[in-house]
């Protein structure tokens, strides 16, 4: 099977050469495409658009976690054809952070409301791709939580464990 690799951080960097590797083998064939992943996370909005490219691909996409998958990082391994888990690793979710809050009262209530339209999004996004509810994933959000593979396994965020 061909391979791509997604390590290090999530951001628009690490998405061009991503994208453009996987161009390359789309332009070669059909086949399928194993994504060996290891990401501390990221931006949210480059996970976004790793996640949009995958589910885009002609090619059938299996992303692996070796290691880690954490933040933006779980949004391209729940997006994957299929997704399995190396069995010593970790996923992280947690609750996106409004690092740069700051102005008005109304401003920052506004920022406030985007920011949870955004969560509610993300977690829509991965009730959609995963057997749990968003409302689960609200709560995992919530409480920084800490997943191994058993536990990605009974969300329906993996399909297997290798």
């Amino acid at each position: 099977m061909r391979r791509l690799y997604i390590c290090g951080e999530i951001d628009s960097d690490n998405y061009q050469i991503f994208s453009e590797g996987l161009a390359e083998l789309e332009a070669e064939s059909d086949e399928g495409v194993l994504v060996e992943l290891n990401s501390e996370g990221g931006t949210a909005f480059d996970g976004l658009a790793f996640a949009d490219r995958i589910r885009i691909s002609p090619c059938p996409i299996t992303i692996r976690v070796m290691g880690q998958a954490a933040s933006a990082a779980v949004i391209i391994l729940a997006s994957g054809d299929k997704r399995a888990m190396a069995e010593n690793s970790w996923v992280f979710v947690h609750e996106d952070s409004l690092s740069e809050v700051s102005g008005s009262i109304s401003q920052i209530e506004k920022q406030g409301r985007e920011g949870r339209r955004f969560e509610t999004q993300w977690s829509d996004l991965l009730a959609k791709l995963t057997t749990s509810s968003s409302t689960t994933w609200d709560k995992l959000h919530k409480a920084e939580t800490y997943l191994n593979p058993n536990e990605c396994l009974e969300l329906g965020l993996i399909d297997e464990i290798v």
